[in-house]
Formats: structure tokens, C-alpha cells, sequence
């Protein structure tokens, strides 16, 4: 890879579709952002940016981009069945994807400070090697502790939490975000 040339891997929205059917898809895609396919069957990984030109969207701005353009397409909203914009999508080197996690996320427990939260994961590719709920867990508990670290403590509940940190694990990336209850409620935007 030349110097400068944006990681080919590297995403920041991730599509699932209701079904399997991707012609044309990816072209009626363009104008939100660059998609392919994942090697994971119903996943789209894709790349919503500012002006095409490599800038990246704050994660709030990504999240209004493409609520407004699924909502201008709604044909192409009926074959989805979510979209995750994600704050970041490090890449991880073994299979432990919690450390990995746990070093982007390290400033991130101040946000849940005095606030509910819980974590939910879509592991893919770990099979058998990472259980999900022992990555939700030890994610969470670490959480936990930087929102205390931040001043005052978070609550875990599943019960309509002020907000929910969503994990998306594709190949050797982890997907990650922090959806606010207001956020939740859009269409199509991130759902358990």
C-alpha cells in the first residue's frame, strides 16, 4: 500500500441486510458512501465520509447523514435490517478483541459517568475462540471503572439504558459506539 492511501480494511458503518441479495445494491449505495461486501453473508462494511476525499464525519454527523438518506430511500431502508455507524474501528492483532477494545474505549468511560449503560457484541469471526458475553462483560466492567475513574459512577441495566455501547467485530476490526436512548428510536439505527 502506497504512503497516504486510506487502509483498504478500514470502515465506520456497517450494514446488515434482511436478505442476501446484493445486486445493485452497492451502487445504489454510492452517493451515502464507498460499501462492500464483507465476507460475512448479509454484512455490508462501508466508509461515510465528509467530502469523499479521505475527511471523516464526527460520529454524531455520520449518524444524521445517514438516517436523512435512508429516509430519502426508503426502498433501500427495506432491505436493511440495521446500520451502525461507529465511532471508531481499531484493528485488533490477536484474538482477544476485549484488550484491543479496552484501549480505544479508554477515555470513553467518562461519557457514562452518572449515567445506565449496557454493552452488546456481534462477534464475527470469533467463533469459538471469544464468547460474546464474556467480551460484553469484561468490556462493561472495565467501563465501569473509568466512569467511577471520571468522577461518578455509571449503573449497568438493561432496561432502557441512557445509553447502549454497541460492538461490531468484522474481520479484524471492532467496530464500536455509544448510542444515546434518542438515537436508538431512529429507523433502522442500531438495534439489539
Amino acid at each position: 500500500m502506497r504512503q497516504g492511501a486510506p487502509d483498504a480494511r478500514h470502515w465506520n458503518t456497517l450494514l446488515v441486510l434482511r436478505e442476501r441479495r446484493l445486486a445493485g445494491l452497492l451502487n445504489r449505495l454510492r452517493p451515502l458512501g464507498r460499501f462492500r461486501t464483507s465476507g460475512y453473508p448479509r454484512v455490508l462494511l462501508g466508509t461515510v465520509g465528509g467530502n469523499g476525499a479521505g475527511d471523516a464525519l464526527a460520529s454524531r454527523d455520520r449518524i444524521a447523514r445517514v438516517v436523512d438518506f435512508f429516509e430519502q430511500n426508503p426502498d433501500l431502508a427495506a432491505e436493511l435490517q440495521r446500520v451502525v455507524p461507529v465511532e471508531a474501528s481499531p484493528l485488533f492483532e490477536r484474538d482477544d478483541v476485549t484488550e484491543t477494545l479496552c484501549m480505544a474505549m479508554h477515555d470513553k468511560g467518562v461519557e457514562l459517568a452518572g449515567r445506565s449503560f449496557h454493552v452488546r457484541a456481534h462477534l464475527r469471526g470469533l467463533k469459538g475462540r471469544q464468547e460474546t458475553t464474556a467480551v460484553e462483560g469484561a468490556l462493561g466492567e472495565f467501563l465501569l471503572e473509568r466512569a467511577e475513574a471520571g468522577g461518578r459512577a455509571a449503573t449497568v441495566t438493561f432496561s432502557d439504558p441512557d445509553v447502549v455501547v454497541a460492538v461490531e467485530v468484522a474481520g479484524r476490526r471492532a467496530g464500536y459506539a455509544f448510542f444515546e436512548r434518542e438515537q436508538r428510536a431512529l429507523p433502522l439505527l442500531w438495534k439489539a
